[in-house]
């Protein structure tokens, strides 16, 4: 049993503009597809709490329950952003996670995520999704791509391996770079 009191890395979304607290939301419906992409990866996701968040060291996806979210279009995209963190564990992809919230390493995972999610999101033709930018991370991504001219070509590259492993998992074929062109 580790001693170590030091918190162990979490990466995630705030879920705040993709959720409700109103009585009057409609009930959840389900999205097949979207549904079928996260069965198949075969990620441990406990839809229960307040917050979307990958916590590499269980190796586990927490999400807010499904009826927290205005649109089930944005649980699939917050979840689906989290399943592109799911494919960096060191079993899959193996991308860093030692990054602390703030640091470039956190920003560059966090814009791994994000482009992967859209990858996915645009394969299955999630229409609607809000797909917005948070302020806090858009900062750290300026001060990543400022520092480094490569970081989003190194980021994309990243993202598209996420999506196809993602997309392999499924059982869907993954658009090409020349289907997309």
């Amino acid at each position: 049993r580790s001693t170590n009191t030091t918190p162990a890395p979490v990466l995630g979304l705030r879920t705040a503009s993709y959720c409700t607290e109103n009585e009057g939301t409609p009930e959840f419906e389900p999205i097949a597809q979207a549904e079928h992409v996260l069965a198949a990866s075969g990620a441990r996701i406990t839809w229960e709490g307040a917050r979307a968040f990958y916590r590499p060291s269980t190796d586990e996806i927490y999400m807010p329950t499904r009826e927290r979210f205005a649109q089930p279009v944005n649980a699939y995209a917050v979840a689906l952003h989290e399943l592109t963190h799911w494919t960096g564990h060191e079993s899959r992809l193996g991308r860093d996670f030692s990054g602390r919230f703030g640091s470039e390493a956190y920003a560059f995972e966090e814009l791994v995520a994000e482009l992967g999610s859209a990858f996915v999101v645009a394969h299955l033709g999630l229409e609607g999704a809000r797909l917005e930018n948070h302020a806090s991370y858009v900062q750290s991504w300026l001060k990543v791509l400022k520092n480094d001219k490569n970081a989003v070509f190194t980021a994309s590259r990243h993202a598209n391996a996420a999506y196809q492993l993602i997309m392999q998992k499924a059982g869907m074929t993954p658009q090409s770079d020349e289907a997309a062109a």
